[in-house]
């Protein structure tokens, strides 16, 4: 069920991303409401903190954060709280598993330098990110 909310979270953040902005109002209200509601419904499903599933739910909204909502800051200590619960957990995982964590927690490392360098430099919008 995570993944497949995961999967819903990430479609409504792309159609954010790419749609014409007068295309973004729903029934349901403003899309991007409806993404950060997604991710959340998503967050709230446990699984291992060192799991690909879970990693790329977290990355991906600190990606919504960051380049949808413009708030880098919160993107930012998003994705440090899940690289933090997770660093030590993706020992315990099987060899795909492992490989497919690390590959996103080197995805957070550059994120994150992207976004302190968009602050740093007072940039309002980039649209540089990184993903699988």
């Amino acid at each position: 069920m995570c993944y497949w909310l995961k999967m819903k979270a990430d479609y409504e953040r792309y159609f954010c991303m790419h749609a014409d902005p007068r295309a973004l109002e729903t029934e349901s209200g403003h899309m991007s409401e409806v993404c950060h509601k997604s991710y959340q419904r998503a967050m709230r499903f446990k699984a291992h903190p060192g799991s690909p599933t879970r990693l790329g739910l977290i990355l991906n909204y600190a990606i919504f954060k960051a380049i949808v909502l413009k708030d880098y800051q919160d993107a930012i200590k998003i994705a440090e709280k899940g690289q933090a619960d997770s660093v030590d957990k993706t020992e315990e995982m099987n060899d795909d598993d492992y490989k497919e964590s690390k590959d996103l927690l080197d995805l957070y490392k550059e994120n994150i330098a992207i976004w302190e360098k968009a602050i740093e430099q007072g940039v309002k919008g980039t649209e540089e990110y990184k993903e699988l």
